[in-house]
């Protein structure tokens, strides 16, 4: 495969100890229908941190801090620019939020909510996701 043909991308599994305990931050995209992690396309020459932090930053509206580096996920899609098949390869980042209040800026999401982890986990679109928010659960409660 082409490095051409690999989309890399970086995210934020952003996690914070609200009143009953862990919360972990998901947007809702509009169109199409799709709760989410914060993530995004790393920009030429961006390091994929400050990619992770600029996306949830973006799209959640929060600051937030990296505190390590979490998972990589892969897979396929077809790029809406050029109809192209590629791979996108995501790092996601578990990261603390720096400011409590969300403001979604991103048209393409309508919501930034704190949800706790059982109901983050059952919301998300997306397996490779949920497997994301597993790893950053287990680490936070020492369970690896």
């Amino acid at each position: 495969m082409r490095t051409t043909d690999v989309v890399r991308a970086a995210g934020g599994c952003v996690v914070r100890v609200g009143a009953a305990g862990l919360e972990v931050l998901l947007l809702h995209r509009v169109s199409p229908d799709e709760w989410r992690l914060p993530k995004g396309r790393v920009r030429p020459g961006e390091e994929p941190e400050t990619a992770a932090l600029r996306e949830v930053r973006e799209e959640a509206g929060v600051l937030a801090e990296i505190l390590c580096p979490l998972d990589e996920t892969e897979h396929q899609f077809t790029d809406r620019a050029d109809s192209q098949r590629r791979t996108k390869r995501t790092i996601y980042f578990l990261m603390r939020p720096l400011s409590s209040t969300t403001a979604p800026t991103d048209p393409d999401f309508d919501q930034a909510v704190w949800l706790s982890p059982a109901e983050a986990l059952a919301r998300l679109t997306f397996d490779t996701e949920r497997h994301v928010v597993g790893v950053a659960l287990r680490l936070l409660l020492g369970q690896d």
